[in-house]
């Protein structure tokens, strides 16, 4: 699936200074070595399982003293998406790509956390009442949403977020292929539009990330029931909880927050690369 992605992608984006000539699937029967010679190939593509295949990796180091150069796919792929190739993910991939962190890193990324989160709470707090009592106006229920999330380690925190939703509503009755919070939701009440599309509901988040339970980058905690759901029908899915998890991140960058099983597996995609 990554493979033709990518090969559409490439076409789609002649700009980008590729072209692709070939694309081997059945590369047992066939003579490598020539057909990179045939299509006067540049760049050659290899998928992280064929690496262990000696015949194969002796015909492409040939190649590579001719000139050509020699890429896993991974790395190919990585460089023109900004995210990770699901389809090579492998344990292997894991021990080799994520390397400890020394303290250095750890401490300055939480103290710049924070002194942010300290910040904000600071400037905003004063019109927290304004906003609670804007949200009691505009719908029924508390101000806050209290909700239960997974966290670093697959450990559960409540998160604060002001309410955006009708009373109720943010609880979802069954677990199925399509899940979360869609655009233009009619679950989601008039003023609680406008908090969303300012981000003015996640400001108390602030104190979650004060608790360290929160980055203010990092993979987006999901709701407990969703994570475990998800957990079950995406490998390594479950990697997300290595580092804390983030107010924003670079899968909400790229505005994939997720409303289907496959919407949460290339959000995964975008969180792995940055971890």
């Amino acid at each position: 699936k990554d493979v033709e992605e990518l090969i559409h992608y490439l076409r789609e984006n002649p700009q980008l200074g590729y072209r692709v000539e070939l694309w081997i699937s059945d590369y047992s029967s066939q003579n490598i070595a020539e057909l990179i010679r045939s299509r006067e190939a540049d760049v050659v593509l290899i998928p992280s399982k064929l690496k262990n295949d000696k015949g194969l990796v002796s015909e492409v180091y040939r190649e590579l003293l001719r000139g050509v150069d020699v890429m896993s796919f991974s790395e190919f792929y990585e460089n023109i998406f900004g995210k990770v190739s699901v389809d090579e993910l492998e344990e292997n991939w894991f021990l080799e790509k994520i390397k400890p962190r020394d303290g250095i890193y750890f401490l300055v990324k939480r103290g710049a956390d924070v002194v942010l989160a300290f910040f904000i709470l600071i400037v905003t707090i004063v019109f927290w009442p304004l906003l609670a009592l804007t949200i009691k106006l505009g719908s029924t229920g508390p101000a806050l949403f209290l909700n239960r999330r997974i966290g670093l380690r697959q450990k559960e925190f409540t998160i604060y977020k002001f309410r955006t939703m009708n009373d109720g509503s943010d609880k979802f009755k069954k677990m199925n292929e399509s899940f979360g919070v869609q655009k233009n939701d009619e679950r989601v009440f008039p003023i609680g539009k406008i908090l969303r599309k300012l981000r003015i509901d996640d400001l108390p988040q602030v104190i979650n990330v004060l608790r360290g339970e929160l980055s203010f980058v990092g993979p987006r905690a999901d709701f407990t029931d969703f994570y475990y759901f998800l957990k079950e029908k995406i490998p390594h899915y479950q990697i997300r909880t290595i580092l804390l998890p983030g107010v924003t991140g670079w899968a909400q960058v790229h505005d994939k927050f997720g409303g289907s099983v496959e919407d949460a597996r290339e959000r995964l995609a975008y969180d792995i690369y940055y971890i």
